[in-house]
């Protein structure tokens, strides 16, 4: 199996979601939460990704996509990265 089946890009991730950024604070508890940036007003997020860290140091383990108010497109994507390590992007605020 190759190691680019087992991890999805953060840029993937966002194009796939229709979002400008990932956020992340991780040592305080903040998950990553995808973002879609406004003209002239605050960013918008529009869902969050769901990991799972634990045995893994660093790396985030996809356990669930969420598209808030869209229940098809969260199914959608939870299938598509469910049990995919996350390779963030420099791009990203995810700390």
């Amino acid at each position: 199996m190759r190691i680019s089946d087992s991890c999805v890009s953060a840029e993937d991730v966002k194009l796939e979601c229709g979002a400008d950024s990932l956020i992340g604070y991780m040592q305080i508890g903040f998950g990553i939460m995808i973002v879609k940036e406004r003209k002239f007003k605050k960013p918008e997020w529009i869902g969050y990704i769901d990991y799972h860290c634990e045995y893994l140091g660093d790396d985030l383990l996809i356990s669930k996509v969420v598209i808030y108010e869209d229940e098809k497109e969260s199914r959608r994507l939870t299938d598509l990265f469910k049990g995919k390590i996350l390779i963030t992007s420099k791009r990203d605020n995810i700390t």
